[in-house]
């Protein structure tokens, strides 16, 4: 008995292929990534790269966020799969197989498609993973280490976590064929998605979520900003989305239908009533296509524009071969560095050239109308932090080779995010004049990509101690004074020198900041000589590279799963309406409606369903520009142009890629709907 049941099993697949075998592909592939992630993750050959840490945390992040997705997929596209043969479930309770039978046929059903998916997958995932790692390798200009390796971890993870999405799967399965009767199982497969009704009230607040998500993204100045209510505008725009698609788009339909001068036309009327359909019936997976779209679109827009700008940001974040940031400390021991310096550059038969020599302070307060009021930084008003960089006239003049000059109570200007220039600003209770920089001061601005952040020239060293006074007398005795900082950067002659420099540099700054060192450096009232980090552009480069091409890596995977999955979608999409439209299209050329009023009126309707999603992802994605390019500046990219001209080619290229979709797919309704 058993093997009737195998049989019959295997043979339901067979003769479902075009529903199941889809599925079975489908699944195979994304068990595939999903195993080329737990592969890279533990693969002991990437160890050695700059970053390999936050490599393997970043995919960690990304497979747990693929994980749910694919079980949230799979099991929603299964209950379509089970819906879709309700009849022929209910046929065979009719010719008196009892429910038992039909769990266990169905159990069978969904084994093998976990054992052929999961097996498959794997073994894809195994000849893929190779290609991966050489395809990381290549973006982070690693070295590939030859060999073929097979992770166990990656495969028994792969088995297990696949074989709990199919369990759970079986156990939603079995429940709903337990509770349904006969005649419910021969009814299910007619029912169309139970969606809320087109009314006014549904309809204004779809646009009025979605309004909201679009008009979070265009105020938010700050990154910071950025962060915190994302989230909150990205959930509102979905919801906005379903509704949109749910009832907003019937509302829509139900008003034309109503226009008797629009609706009493053979192509409208015939159009309408099929779109009013439609939509009633497979507005969830509208929304889910333009959602997918959305998230493809913004995942591999917004890591290419990270990988391509990526010298443009090392150039932002290391304008000079050696990078030094020298906190605290006096001028004196300042001057002593210096020279350790130049004996370290010179020791090794190379000069400095385009040498950085600048002392600034730097004030972190609140935006105060047109300038900065003294307090500590609260995370309750983040759109509020700003940073003020406050350099003496000498310093200017001195590394831009200008010869501005300044009267009392007068300042040079430069808002470092936009070009905004006010007449009048104010440091706590003082109050200066302003005029514009007209030029830039070369120093790494990660501040200024985090937060507002203003360059101030004052007029002296005196002037900068007045503010620093103020600060103290405004926060408090207790308060932490105000500590000047200097920014020390210079290229190399010979360049092929760097990485000798910076190993010495770097023994120097250890001694320093472990108080060993024997430079006769002498101690402040805090008992601190000085503190000093290095960098050298070289290294920021490796790291910010890497760090670049991990985020396009997961990227890439996580938009294929995302692919997969909206393939997927589209295909049963336009299977289950073809086979729902064929008896319609019958019965009017049976009133006498031609062949090419019919395929006119096919045509118009399946454009517009198809395209709605895109055209409407593609508006998303324009308004969420501004937040997401505000969220890039955390990691230091500030390439705005970059990423614009990398979301628009992301687009084209989807665009026609969406194209060829729409081809393949209404190929198999037409065909349907023909015969």
């Amino acid at each position: 008995m058993t093997s009737i049941y195998r049989k019959l099993a295997l043979s339901n697949i067979k003769q479902n292929k075009k529903i199941s075998w889809p599925y079975i592909i489908a699944s195979t592939i994304l068990t595939s990534l999903f195993y080329i992630m737990l592969s890279i993750i533990s693969n002991p050959r990437i160890d050695d790269l700059r970053g390999a840490a936050a490599l393997k945390q970043l995919l960690s992040y990304g497979q747990v966020i693929v994980a749910i997705f694919i079980f949230i997929f799979l099991f929603s596209t299964y209950s379509f799969l089970v819906k879709s043969r309700s009849k022929e479930l209910g046929l065979y309770a009719v010719l008196g197989i009892d429910k038992n039978k039909i769990i266990r046929i169905l159990s069978l059903e969904t084994i093998y498609i976990y054992l052929s998916s999961t097996g498959l997958g794997i073994l894809l995932g195994m000849v893929l993973d190779k290609l991966a790692y050489l395809f990381l390798m290549k973006l982070v200009e690693g070295e590939v280490k030859l060999g073929f390796y097979i992770s166990s971890f990656a495969v028994i993870t792969t088995i297990l976590v696949f074989g709990l999405i199919y369990l759970l799967i079986l156990l939603s399965t079995i429940i709903k064929i337990k509770m349904m009767s006969i005649i419910g199982l021969l009814k299910d497969a007619q029912k169309g998605e139970k969606e809320p009704r087109g009314n006014i009230i549904l309809s204004l607040l779809a646009l009025v979520l979605i309004g909201y998500g679009y008009y979070q993204s265009l105020i938010i100045e700050t990154p910071l900003k950025a962060i915190q209510e994302f989230f909150f505008a990205v959930l509102a725009v979905i919801a906005g989305t379903y509704l949109f698609f749910t009832v907003f788009s019937v509302f829509v339909l139900k008003n034309l239908k109503k226009n008797k001068a629009v609706y009493y036309k053979t192509k409208n009327f015939i159009s309408i009533s099929n779109l009013l359909f439609r939509i009633k019936k497979n507005a969830i997976g509208l929304a889910n296509i333009c959602i997918l779209s959305a998230m493809i679109l913004v995942t591999i827009g917004s890591t290419t524009s990270l990988y391509v700008g990526v010298q443009k940001s090392i150039e932002t974040s290391a304008p000079r071969d050696i990078t030094v940031n020298v906190h605290r400390g006096s001028q004196e021991n300042y001057i002593k560095l210096k020279n350790e310096y130049d004996k370290i550059v010179k020791s090794k038969g190379t000069e400095m050239k385009d040498v950085i020599d600048l002392a600034y302070t730097t004030i972190v307060g609140e935006k105060f109308q047109d300038g900065i009021k003294f307090t500590q930084p609260n995370i309750d008003k983040l759109d509020k932090i700003l940073t003020v960089i406050i350099i003496s006239l000498d310093e200017y003049n001195k590394n831009t080779s200008s010869s501005d000059s300044l009267d009392d109570g007068q300042i040079l200007f430069s808002d470092l995010r936009n070009n905004n220039v006010p007449e009048n600003f104010r440091i706590n209770q003082l109050e200066y004049k302003v005029k514009r920089a007209e030029k830039e001061i070369e120093i790494p601005d990660f501040n200024a990509n985090i937060t507002d952040t203003y360059f101030l020239v004052v007029k002296d060293q005196k002037e900068i101690d007045k503010i620093k006074e103020n600060y103290v007398s405004s926060l408090g005795e207790g308060s932490t004074p105000l500590k000047g900082q200097i920014f020390y950067g210079f290229n190399l002659v010979d360049a092929s020198k760097e990485d000798e420099i910076i190993k010495d540099i770097e023994s120097l700054e250890t001694l320093i900041n472990t108080k060993t060192d024997n430079l006769g450096l002498v101690e402040d009232k805090d008992g601190i000589s000085l503190v000093v980090t290095s960098d050298s552009r070289k290294d920021l480069a490796a790291s910010i590279n890497n760090l670049y091409a991990s985020f396009l890596f997961l990227g890439i995977l996580i938009s294929s799963v995302f692919l997969v999955s909206q393939i997927l979608i589209m295909y049963y999409r336009q299977l289950s309406e073809g086979y729902d439209d064929r008896d319609k299209f019958q019965i009017m050329k049976k009133v006498g409606l031609e062949d090419k009023e019919i395929k006119s009126s096919i045509k118009s309707q399946v454009l517009l369903i198809f395209f709605a999603p895109l055209v409407v992802a593609t508006i998303h994605v324009t308004f969420a520009y501004p937040i997401i390019e505000k969220m890039l500046k955390l990691l230091s990219f500030g390439n705005t142009s970059t990423f614009i001209y990398a979301m628009l080619a992301t687009v084209a290229v989807f665009i026609v890629f969406y194209f060829i979709i729409y081809k393949t797919t209404s190929r198999l309704y037409y065909n349907i709907v023909s015969r």
